[in-house]
């Protein structure tokens, strides 16, 4: 309410109709052009509360930017994703919001992500090849003899580092290497500045069936649209699968059928069936308004 009403006097004077029906319609009152502009209530700003939100909102993003690199489709669940301990207490109360917009199973917090990434540390060439010149060499072999994560956080910081190169000292800044995180086999990683999440690439074959699950509710859903049903109708379904594919849907049996508001869902062979192919299965499909 206080949303809706604040908007359409903000907006009144740009879109003075379509505010004036909302706002008369929410307050009863004679116009929205005879209310006082609204004024700002700094006192209900949540800084705490943006911050968690906007984090929450650039892990997800990263987490997406993750999946599709490793080409997993978004209904297709996975098993967790890795958080940085020190994000815990920020935002450990948001994690139903992470496994939703995710699809994950499980969010872990851990200071211990060494056994699932691995950290690089190279020299910036464009920058560094200007003042090093032949020392290039000693410089890397240098730098390899550094811990990258620590070496990254006290630069990102503003700490000195500093290398010998043949004897003399060397100090680093920021904008000379190149920092980086590589996942280790099965997983995948997505980082940005000093933010990374990390994501369990592996497929359960649990994980896969509830997959071709979420694929064939999919279908079924844009089906009904197609065939022009009330949200309500309750409908029944006939499908012939791959072994399986039709596994998969009968272990999921009583989800599919209830989002999809199905009275039966059965395996059998029936006239103008729909081909179409879920994950790398071949499938096809009917659906009929139930009476």
């Amino acid at each position: 309410y206080e949303i809706l009403k604040g908007v359409s006097q903000l907006a009144a004077p740009f879109a003075p109709y379509i505010t004036e029906e909302i706002y008369t319609n929410l307050t009863g009152e004679k116009s929205v052009h005879l209310s006082y502009y609204p004024k700002a209530d700094y006192t209900l700003i949540d800084e705490s509360l943006e911050y968690r939100m906007d984090l929450t909102k650039d892990l997800v993003t990263l987490g997406r930017a993750s999946r599709e690199a490793a080409k997993i489709k978004v209904r297709q669940p996975i098993a967790r994703v890795y958080l940085d301990e020190k994000f815990h207490d920020v935002m450990g109360y948001l994690d139903p919001l992470v496994k939703e917009e995710l699809n994950t199973k499980e969010v872990i917090y851990s200071d211990n992500l060494d056994q699932y990434i691995e950290y690089n540390l190279k020299p910036n060439l464009p920058v560094l090849g200007k003042v090093l010149g032949s020392k290039m060499k000693t410089f890397i072999t240098e730098l390899a003899k550094l811990n990258p994560l620590e070496t990254y956080k006290k630069l990102q910081s503003g700490e000195e580092v500093v290398v010998k190169l043949d004897g003399e000292p060397f100090e680093l800044t920021k904008d000379q290497v190149i920092y980086s995180i590589l996942p280790k086999s099965g997983f995948n990683v997505q980082a940005q500045d000093d933010l990374f999440i990390i994501l369990d690439t592996e497929l359960t074959e649990a994980l896969i069936s509830e997959g071709f699950a979420r694929e064939f509710v999919s279908r079924i859903q844009q089906m009904r649209k197609q065939n022009d049903y009330e949200m309500m109708d309750n409908i029944n379904i006939s499908f012939k699968g791959t072994d399986k594919l039709t596994a998969a849907i009968e272990a999921y049996k009583e989800y599919i059928m209830d989002e999809t508001l199905a009275l039966s869902l059965l395996s059998q062979e029936v006239p103008n069936m729909t081909e179409d192919n879920l994950n790398g299965e071949d499938i096809k499909f009917y659906i009929e308004k139930a009476n």
